[in-house]
């Protein structure tokens, strides 16, 4: 695969604001597909440094990560490389999050990507399974 190199999941520095909770989330997402490829991420449970400095050494090595987490980490770090594009994410998505000023770029995009997907995620199950698609009662 020909993708960017990753740069801020790769530094520990970068990670460290995310935190061990988000970054958790982030690549639950892609379990199955880190399962399939034998890639092993580092328990979110070890402390910090062990933690940021061993996640950011497997991302570094892009080869082994599937594809499909590849596009996700190459999306959120564009948008947390071009701050316009992430003032008018953050912007359109009002309402929906809540995000401190403070917070770095790469947590505002992760937060960003995860709101967008949860949504997807929403409205593919919702249009499988609708709600109000109630079969007709037979006529007495």
């Amino acid at each position: 695969m020909n993708s960017p190199k990753l740069i801020l999941f790769t530094q520990p520095q970068s990670l460290a604001p995310v935190g061990h909770k988000l970054l958790a989330r982030l690549f639950d997402y892609f379990k199955p597909d880190l399962a399939a490829n034998n890639c092993n991420l580092p328990n979110p449970d070890l402390s910090n440094d062990a933690y940021f400095d061993s996640l950011a050494c497997v991302l570094e090595t892009a080869e082994n990560l599937p594809a499909g987490v590849l596009v996700a980490l190459n999306e959120i770090e564009e948008l947390a490389a071009n701050p316009d594009r992430l003032s008018q994410a953050i912007a359109e998505a009002s309402g929906e999050l809540y995000l401190n000023g403070s917070d770095s770029p790469l947590l505002k995009s992760i937060h960003l990507w995860l709101a967008s997907h949860d949504r997807l995620r929403i409205e593919s199950v919702n249009s499988i399974n609708p709600v109000n698609a109630c079969p007709t009662p037979p006529p007495n």
